[in-house]
């Protein structure tokens, strides 16, 4: 039972600090397998920086525009009427940050994950990273990939653009009466014995 325990204790460790390299250099090289497993993880962070980020032009901590009504100021993310943490709203989410900062192993790399990639990523709505197959590995054979976060300089690929967007169902206010008491079997038939006839 040790033994099991052991062994993911190991995974869980490597992966973490997998995922620290990769804020921190923004393009590692791997194994396939642990590329997609690091990819769940590390868009797991990015979500979370993003919850976590202040609102435009506040400071991290909070500023004293957005302190509660009954606080008179906010000093280091406390009030000075009271010793109890009071909330803000420009101080974004507290608890995302020490979710983060339990798995990412440096405190450098969790100030770059909440402030340059949260800014970064903040219109994209997922997908933050990419896997890319680069051959196999010369003595065991074992896939290898490598995995880097989009919208970065010097990227191995470019982002694909969006999607274009389909063009509108029409909507019953777009027909005409006639054409909406028409059979739609009736009405093609009635066009095409119309175009005959010309």
């Amino acid at each position: 039972m040790a033994r099991v325990v052991t062994a993911a204790v190991g995974v869980i460790t490597a992966r973490r600090t997998m995922a620290t390299q990769l804020i921190q250099h923004e393009r590692i090289r791997t194994t396939l397998p642990r590329a997609k497993e690091l990819r769940r993880v590390v868009d797991k962070l990015i979500t979370l920086s993003k919850r976590g980020k202040p609102a435009p032009g506040c400071p991290p901590g909070g500023c004293a525009l957005h302190s509660p009504p009954g606080s008179r100021r906010r000093v280091g993310g406390l009030c000075e009427a009271s010793a109890l943490p009071a909330p803000s709203p420009c101080a974004g989410d507290n608890n995302s940050r020490r979710s983060a900062s339990a798995y990412v192993r440096t405190d450098s790399e969790v100030e770059k994950l909440f402030g340059d990639l949260a800014v970064r990523f903040d219109e994209r709505q997922g997908g933050y990273t990419r896997v890319l197959r680069v051959g196999w590995r010369k003595g065991d054979a074992a896939p290898m990939a490598i995995i880097e976060l989009v919208d970065r300089d010097g990227e191995a690929r470019a982002a694909r653009p969006a999607a274009p967007m389909r063009a509108p169902l029409p909507v019953a206010g777009d027909f005409t009466a006639a054409e909406l008491a028409t059979p739609l079997g009736k009405a093609a038939s009635s066009e095409a014995a119309a175009d005959e006839r010309a």
